[in-house]
């Protein structure tokens, strides 16, 4: 009796582990419904590279602004940068893809981005996905607030995700410094280093849909990335710019 008893339990073990292992692996071959729609979305060519261009153009159109206006903005949507995502990056940019990066897409929702793409190497087969709010934090500072990170529905250790940025944006040259706010990681990056003439970042906004951004040049008296957070010498380094 006490045989048949181990052996139910045994079972009973097993088809648990079963259940639980079936159930991991479906979630984490989970794909966000924005990226699924996102994708479905670019299926007509000639209606991609129409809403790339504008991109484009819109782009130009912002930096120029920023080089030569007193006063500069504009709107993007997610359509058109999720066109520019399937057309142009591919075919003339993909070595800015990490390794394993492919197809990335995104959404907008009041006040957040939604970034997911396919990560794949000899371990994993999955889409990433993360959620991210950006803010103004200074005259020359944007701030990325780090909400979460999934491998299909599966949460993934944030400071795995982090340290992986951080050693990107470091390898890049991008000055950047990391804080906290409300229990989760944000980063922080210098928008003067990228060679503009000091541009002040005044709006923001997430809405769903579209992104839209807003500034000017830079006062006297302008608080700055460099006073608020950085030490003496990488004050001084900025300042040698």
């Amino acid at each position: 009796m006490k045989r048949s008893h181990a052996l139910i339990g045994g079972c009973l073990v097993v088809l648990l582990l079963t259940a639980v292992a079936a159930a991991t692996g479906w979630s984490f071959h989970q794909v966000p419904r924005f990226y699924q729609d996102a994708l479905d979305q670019q299926a007509d060519p000639e209606k991609r590279q129409q809403q790339a261009q504008h991109l484009e153009q819109r782009t130009l159109r912002l930096v120029d602004d920023i080089y030569h206006a007193d006063e500069w903005s504009q709107e993007f949507t997610a359509s058109q940068i999720n066109s520019w995502l399937a057309e142009e990056l591919p075919q003339h940019r993909a070595h800015w893809l990490p390794i394993g990066v492919s197809e990335p897409r995104l959404h907008f929702t009041e006040d957040t981005i939604h970034l997911a793409f396919h990560y794949r190497d000899e371990y994993w087969d999955a889409v990433i996905s993360v959620q991210l709010k950006p803010d103004i934090e200074t005259t020359d500072c944007l701030a990325v607030e780090f909400a979460s990170a999934r491998a299909g529905g599966i949460p993934l250790p944030m400071d795995d995700v982090l340290a992986e940025m951080s050693r990107m944006l470091t390898e890049s040259g991008c000055l950047h410094v990391w804080t906290q706010r409300d229990g989760n990681q944000v980063i922080l990056v210098d928008l003067g280093q990228f060679g503009f003439q000091q541009p002040v970042l005044e709006s923001l906004q997430v809405s769903p849909g579209s992104l839209y951004v807003a500034g000017r040049r830079l006062n006297f008296g302008d608080i700055t990335l460099a006073e608020l957070f950085l030490g003496q010498s990488e004050r001084e380094a900025l300042s040698g710019r």
